[in-house]
């Protein structure tokens, strides 16, 4: 699932991705706007084959001035029932919580640690930002 505050989905996600596989989507500002590209997107998480133990949420903030402003990401881990919403983007955004840790993408690499995942998350600092998302299980 995923919710945009600005910008747009270019393409589609899958709402999981199998042990292994790889998933890419690109998020593009508005056309004529002075905002970036700011979200948050979903993905169910299971343990090879069983049922869903949670979502991964992945927040973005990808302003449209680099001057003014700094590329944020967060990463984390909640119940299968929350909604991918401007609530769960404003959580991720503006509070700190034990469900998902937040930075800044020039500070590097975060890592969440989750009972059954561990996750890594980098985003790069650049206008046209990439995030890379690692999903382990623990062992």
């Amino acid at each position: 699932m995923t919710y945009l505050l600005s910008g747009y989905l270019a393409g589609s996600l899958e709402s999981e991705v199998k042990p292994g596989a790889n998933d890419s989507a690109l998020f593009v500002k508005t056309p004529y706007s002075l905002r970036g590209s700011v979200g948050v997107l979903t993905y169910d998480l299971s343990l090879y084959g069983s049922l869903t133990t949670g979502k991964m949420a992945v927040m973005f903030f990808v302003p449209f001035n680099l001057n003014f402003y700094e590329n944020w990401f967060a990463v984390g881990v909640f119940t299968s029932k929350i909604k991918c919403d401007d609530e769960l983007y404003h959580e991720m955004y503006y509070n700190n919580s034990s469900c998902f840790v937040r930075g800044k993408a020039k500070d590097g690499t975060l890592t969440y640690q989750h009972d059954k995942f561990v996750i890594e998350a980098s985003m790069s600092d650049t206008y046209t930002a990439i995030v890379n998302v690692k999903v382990k299980e623990k062992v």
